[in-house]
């Protein structure tokens, strides 16, 4: 499991700054993502496929909230600011920082550290942020929305490669990563999806 560990990410600005000999995936940068005190932050929801034909998903009710370990500055056109523990919210980038706050509760509301609960973060904008109830279901809704529609997208290639591998509907399922950022008005948006993500609890 978590087999990129976000290496290979960097943080671009120019054109030129795109290698011509390797390939890679380009994905535009989030320049107003809404922060809590300062961080960056973003979500892991896991979600279990249990059939694509028809697609079939479960989604964990309470995923994650990992946290960058920098506080967030907007990137100007052509900065050389590109300090990894801003810009990334990676788990295993943001250890590495000695600003890293391991959690030494178990409590899964708790707001503390760089690693929270769902649940943590609900209340935090309920109590903290003061949203309403309504207000933070709605954004639920639309990270589970964004998960349906990123399943749907892929639906037809995993079936064909299903069929490449016999692979039958009631034979297998999968466990996938979902990661998401909000943006400064609260829409989630797709950051990336993980196969085989990281289930362990450090």
């Amino acid at each position: 499991g978590a087999a990129a560990r976000g290496l290979g990410i960097k943080v671009i600005t120019k054109l030129e700054q795109i290698s011509k000999t390797k390939t890679g995936i380009v994905q535009a940068y989030l320049g107003s993502p809404f922060c809590i005190d300062g961080y960056k932050f973003d979500m892991r929801v896991y979600v279990v496929a249990t059939s694509f034909n028809p697609l079939k998903l479960y989604i964990f009710e309470n995923g994650l909230v990992r946290f960058s370990t920098r506080r967030y500055k907007k990137v100007k056109k052509n900065s050389t600011n590109r300090n990894r523990f801003m810009h990334l919210t990676n788990y295993s980038v943001n250890k590495k920082s000695g600003s890293f706050e391991a959690r030494t509760d178990a409590d899964m509301e708790a707001c503390t550290g760089s690693k929270w609960s769902l649940v943590a973060l609900w209340k935090y904008l309920m109590e903290e942020k003061g949203m309403a109830q309504e207000q933070v279901e709605k954004v639920w809704a639309e990270m589970k929305s964004v998960v349906l529609r990123t399943f749907m997208a892929a639906e037809s290639h995993i079936n064909i490669q299903m069929g490449l591998l016999n692979l039958q509907r009631n034979n297998c399922f999968e466990i996938w990563g979902v990661d998401i950022l909000l943006d400064s008005a609260l829409k989630p948006w797709l950051v990336e999806v993980n196969t085989c993500p990281d289930l362990s609890a450090s």
